[in-house]
């Protein structure tokens, strides 16, 4: 099976690495990244390694598609954001090959923060409440579309700021951070749910993290995937305060630490890559969320790879 991973300079895609490697099954790894070959670590674990076109550049779907032609592909996992958004407006491209992601209506409500937190909202999800200039306690100026935490201002109480046309303002809401790690079936319906506390962030990603058992969040999340089509992999992030889970974002993919989920239940990327052949049910995801080893607690190091060029 031949396998291409986008942007593989990520932490979120070396950790895709890492358990596809863990698979007892003949992989080729094929990454890609706007970077040479041995400037990111995520190039010197693959099988094999092209350097791409950024996800902005006009001809960057003609090149990833030859590539992929080229080279075999019998699976494309993408983990950039706006590398998600490219692929899924043009998914009629990659006929043959395995991509699993929401359709483009989906990838564009969830890639704005402002349309997701309102149509959240509308279901019954608590989201910090969108605000005016005028509001007087702390809050934050959040761009509509970002990748992580980049594009977030915090404003103090009274604070006025002037906003760009891509930003809208929320109550700031301090609390505890938790993720939540999915993976569904093609029509949606959840396999596994791993909720994880963010104890410690690094860089805007995870390094200390406590598995966590909460039926509460685990079916706040149920009701946000049987309103919302999001098969294959995806991660919600909330911040809890007095008992109340806030929407934050949902990401359609793996996330920065979700390797950690992985690690603390079973391999569910093997299921990943062969998501054609499951259907899921409210009894497999319970067999599936026992055996989580839960309360676990993930901490993470940085490893060094060489390249000699």
């Amino acid at each position: 099976m031949n396998i291409s991973i986008t942007s593989v300079g990520t932490a979120t895609a070396i950790g895709i690495i890492k358990c596809l490697r863990k698979i007892n099954e003949k992989i080729n790894i094929l990454g890609l990244d706007i970077n040479d070959y041995g400037y990111t670590a995520g190039s010197v674990l693959c099988d094999k390694y092209h350097k791409s076109l950024s996800y902005n550049n006009q001809n960057y779907i003609d090149n990833l598609v030859s590539i992929l032609s080229n080279e075999k592909i019998d699976i494309l996992i993408p983990v950039h954001d706006f590398e998600i958004k490219k692929i899924a407006l043009n998914i009629e491209r990659f006929k043959g090959i395995q991509v699993i992601l929401p359709n483009i209506d989906s990838v564009d409500l969830f890639s704005d923060k402002y349309l997701s937190c309102k149509a959240l909202n509308g279901i019954g999800i608590d989201i910090p409440k969108i605000v005016s200039d005028d509001y007087k306690n702390k809050k934050i100026a959040r761009k509509r579309i970002c990748v992580g935490s980049k594009g977030i201002r915090i404003l103090q109480n009274n604070q006025k700021c002037i906003l760009d046309d891509d930003e809208f303002l929320q109550e700031y809401i301090d609390g505890e951070e938790y993720t939540v790690d999915i993976l569904s079936d093609l029509s949606g319906k959840p396999i596994i749910i791993i909720p994880r506390q963010r104890l410690e962030v690094k860089a805007g990603v995870a390094t200390k993290i406590k598995i966590v058992y909460d039926e509460k969040l685990i079916n706040i999340c149920k009701r946000i995937l049987k309103n919302f089509l999001i098969p294959g992999l995806c991660n919600i992030q909330f911040i809890k305060k007095n008992d109340i889970y806030y929407f934050i974002e949902l990401n359609p993919r793996f996330g920065g630490a979700s390797v950690s989920s992985i690690l603390a239940s079973y391999n569910y990327i093997e299921n990943f890559i062969n998501l054609k052949s499951i259907v899921s049910s409210e009894e497999l995801l319970n067999e599936n969320l026992k055996k989580v080893k839960w309360g676990s607690i993930i901490t993470r190091y940085y490893q060094e790879v060489m390249y000699i060029g």
